[in-house]
């Protein structure tokens, strides 16, 4: 919900812990190379089996997640 002149409420301060949102961003950095190869249809999208792997061993920012 976007409210508050545009800034998104429900992602402010310390409303979402900070691994949750690095580890997003890494989700998306890790998207952007497919998004700049193809352009997909509108939908849900998971990131490759063998980035997922990836993503889940180094965590955010290549972090060891425990």
């Amino acid at each position: 919900m976007l409210v508050n002149r545009g800034f998104p409420v429900n992602f402010t301060g310390s409303s979402v812990p900070d691994e949750i949102v690095k580890f997003l961003f890494s989700d998306l950095l890790m998207l952007l190379p497919m998004l700049l190869d193809q352009t997909p249809s509108q939908g849900i999208y998971s990131l490759p089996e063998e980035q997922q792997r990836m993503d889940g061993r180094t965590g955010a920012a290549g972090h060891t997640l425990a």
